[in-house]
């Protein structure tokens, strides 16, 4: 059976920025302009012209057509809370089994 993507638009305040996820195989932060994705599959397919775009992008552009999405209000000091803890989650997807040295980046 096909796992269902949720779509999210987290809103802070007061600055009123916004940030889309999608949770469908992990946490990723999403964008439609300019096309983006922190998965996997985004970075060594979409941005390489492998392939086309991951199915984060295709559940955002579904999800924002129909108005079907959910809306999250949270602090600006929440921001940086989200990011990290998304970005956190990907660099272990990314370097699962690797030495993060190896590629000149930060351990965490």
């Amino acid at each position: 059976m096909r796992e269902e993507a949720r779509v999210i638009k987290h809103v802070f305040l007061p600055s009123r920025r916004a940030v889309w996820t999608v949770v469908s195989g992990g946490e990723y932060i999403v964008s439609l302009d300019p096309p983006s994705c922190t998965c996997p599959y985004f970075f060594f397919n979409t941005l390489r012209g492998r392939r086309g775009i991951c199915k984060h992008l295709r559940a955002l552009e579904r999800a924002v057509y129909w108005g079907e999405y959910e809306i999250v209000l949270g602090s600006d000091d929440e921001l940086e809370i989200l990011l990290r803890g998304i970005l956190k989650d990907l660099w272990i997807s990314f370097y699962k089994g690797r030495a993060p040295a190896a590629s000149g980046a930060p351990v965490a």
